[in-house]
């Protein structure tokens, strides 16, 4: 939700991905257009640079930063129920690299 309707309304929450995607630079291009009067809209377009080259990886980025958020959130769920004492610290530790290792 973060990565998809955030992205779409601020565009460098995507960013996140940046590392994982791309090796260059990550470059944001937002494009704003009118089809018919009274109405709008914007497109972004993200696209990873490097060697003089630009791969557009627009829909990428999302999906990986909705895996990096997702596992945040999740990380943020299992350290709760330790500091609540629902679960040990051996069992948090356990859970934790597994989430990690999913990604």
């Amino acid at each position: 939700m973060i990565a998809s309707a955030g992205g779409a309304l601020h565009p460098p929450l995507l960013t996140v991905a940046a590392p994982v995607l791309c090796d260059g630079d990550m470059d944001i291009t937002s494009r704003s257009y009118s089809y018919k009067p009274g109405q709008h809209g914007t497109s972004h377009t993200i696209r990873c640079e490097r060697q003089g080259r630009a791969e557009e990886v627009t829909l990428r980025a999302i999906g990986v930063s909705t895996l990096i958020y997702g596992a945040g959130a999740r990380l943020r769920q299992l350290k709760t129920l330790r500091d609540q004492g629902l679960i040990s610290a051996q069992d948090y530790e356990s859970r934790k690299q597994e989430i990690l290792n999913e990604l």
